[in-house]
């Protein structure tokens, strides 16, 4: 199996790949090839399963020598967070938006159908949420980083709704607990296969490890 982390040297990005080199499986598959796509990538492990990519996700012709032997799997975890999108809006635009429709459409043109795993956020419905929420939530972001987020959850819905892969989003919001260290809380996982729109997975509001991301991927590939 052939798995990109985009983002890698971020904080999910690294706990991310460090837990699927030590796991070495994804779906019950050996993972062959671990690519990490960031602007920075550093003080990971010497393994032959690695291939690091020293750039940005919004290089379309990176993306293109990187996706040129096929994927099988996709953590997209790159963004400009919300703060700094709000004060960097051109930047934010260009990471959070425009990387995210290059990569969709390079997927979209990869032979074989992959399965992304994008990392949404709460962002896209606001300042004010309610103990428990599903798909009938109104979205309302207020901020261009959440309003970017919407966006591209609208185009992965399109590209589902045309049975041009599989496209699960987990949408998450940065947490911190006292004792526990840096965690974070799971605001719901769900999924889109093409027309349909399941419910909300059973995560809503709970707490996980970030070195979980893994199992929710694995959850999501299934």
């Amino acid at each position: 199996m052939r798995i990109l982390v985009t983002g890698a040297n971020g904080f999910i990005g690294r706990i991310l790949v460090q837990r699927l080199l030590a796991t070495g499986v994804l779906r019950g598959t050996p993972i062959s090839t671990l690519i990490l796509l960031d602007k920075e990538l550093s003080d990971f492990p010497e393994d032959n399963r690695l291939r690091r990519n020293l750039g940005s996700a919004s290089d379309a012709a990176l993306l293109r020598r990187i996706l040129a032997d096929g994927i099988d799997v996709v953590f997209h975890l790159v963004s400009i967070p919300g703060g700094a999108a709000e004060a960097h809006y051109a930047q934010g635009y260009e990471v959070n938006l425009l990387a995210s429709l290059e990569l969709l459409e390079q997927l979209r043109q990869q032979p074989a159908r992959p399965v992304l795993i994008y990392a949404s956020s709460v962002a896209v419905y606001g300042p004010s949420l309610a103990g428990r929420m599903d798909e009938s939530a109104r979205a309302c972001p207020e901020l261009s980083y959440g309003s970017h987020k919407l966006m591209v959850e609208v185009a992965l819905n399109d590209l589902a709704r045309r049975g041009r892969g599989r496209w699960p989003c987990a949408a998450f919001t940065g947490h911190r607990g006292p004792a526990s260290g840096a965690q974070w809380a799971a605001f719901g996982v769900h999924e889109r296969p093409a027309a349909c729109f399941r419910r909300w997975r059973a995560l809503l509001l709970s707490r996980f490890p970030a070195s979980d991301m893994v199992d929710v991927g694995a959850l999501l590939c299934r």
